[in-house]
């Protein structure tokens, strides 16, 4: 068989240039793709989300961007056995509204913020500063006294806020007993959020509608060195609470928001995770086998579309969609849907991060 040389060299050449333009113009397409996300991002923040999240008691420590993640690799939780001492409570109040809460038995060793380092002094994305968290041991009857409490003395409550707002490290040095959280949030793979109604048998938030499920940092699993970074926490909630393994869902886990709770001090993460390999009815059934599925009796599927989430946030009944569903998995009318004071603040961070979670992961 005769080969032409000319064309085999042509061939060659276009093959070649074929490579180049592939890589110049991939190159150049991931930077306008990671340009829109950001442009994107900040659209999103100003517009859409004309929302205080003081008016639902909520105090932003930190926050993350497409720019700048949180990266894995750059945390450390240490645990320490001593507490810091408080005066911001008297002790023997505490106590007092405390022993309510022994008495039905809601103990459980939990852990409490009693200082944080950001990952960054300047925001900077290549910044080389770790995410230092360090905690100390509490009782969950504490946490739940601390918000009995603060419920009575509005005045506390308010010189709490300041301090967080103008001096959050004065705070921590002099923080009240509470617990640390991680909100993890489950996008499906049609853009639609979970959304469980908490139980009569959990402690706190009784009926309440929540966007996603919460999964507290344990004091004990420290001491035996497990649940070293958020992440293993947000791993192990969707294990235990949900019954998705590692498969089912995208490595990329985001968590992009960090802030307290004032109607309890208690200091809580957002973490967003995009469902694959699973459809919604299959995560239905696997939390259905969890040995912790008492703690929702109800769920829906919510979709993640900007108008929707706008409506809620206004808080209009009318051609309130979300409101309108979760009303009907509640089995009740729109007026009697209890939602929990966390979710508007949950919408905005999910809207705000889903579309630059990597699913490629």
């Amino acid at each position: 068989m005769n080969f032409d040389p000319n064309l085999i060299i042509a061939t060659l050449l276009s093959c070649i240039a074929t490579f180049i333009v592939g890589a110049v113009f991939g190159s150049v397409n991931k930077r306008v793709i990671r340009l829109v996300k950001i442009a994107r991002e900040k659209i999103y923040r100003r517009r859409l989300l004309n929302y205080n999240i003081m008016a639902d008691d909520l105090v932003e420590l930190l926050s993350w961007s497409y720019k700048r993640r949180l990266d894995g690799s750059k945390m450390r939780i240490v645990f320490s056995k001593a507490r810091n001492r408080q005066d911001l409570i008297p002790e023997s109040e505490i106590k007092r509204y405390q022993k309510k809460y022994q008495e039905k038995n809601y103990t459980g060793k939990v852990c409490y913020l009693t200082h944080y380092a950001p990952d960054s002094q300047d925001h900077d994305a290549d910044s080389q500063y770790i995410f230092k968290i360090k905690v100390a041991p509490s009782d969950y009857t504490e946490h739940l006294a601390v918000m009995d409490y603060l419920a009575g003395h509005p005045d506390k409550n308010e010189k709490i806020r300041e301090m967080l707002l103008t001096n959050p490290d004065a705070y921590f040095a002099n923080a009240l007993p509470s617990s640390m959280s991680v909100n993890v949030v489950v996008v499906s793979e049609m853009d639609r959020i979970l959304a469980l109604r908490r139980s009569n048998a959990v402690a706190y938030g009784k009926n309440e509608w929540t966007i996603g499920i919460f999964e507290t940092l344990l004091h004990d699993k420290m001491e035996a060195g497990r649940d070293a970074t958020l992440y293993d926490l947000v791993k192990k909630g969707l294990s235990e609470e949900i019954g998705l393994t590692s498969e089912n869902y995208h490595k990329d886990i985001c968590i992009s928001w960090m802030g307290v709770n004032m109607k309890n001090m208690g200091v809580f993460f957002i973490a967003v995770v995009k469902l694959k390999n699973i459809t919604e009815a299959a995560v239905e059934q696997e939390m259905a086998k969890c040995h912790s599925h008492h703690e929702h009796t109800a769920k829906v599927w919510l979709p993640l579309k900007r108008r929707m989430i706008k409506r809620f946030l206004a808080d209009k009944r009318k051609r309130n969609k979300y409101l309108k569903l979760i009303a009907a998995a509640n089995g009740t009318k729109k007026r009697d849907v209890i939602i929990s004071s966390l979710a508007r603040n949950t919408l905005i961070e999910t809207f705000r991060v889903n579309y630059f979670i990597d699913q490629d992961s």
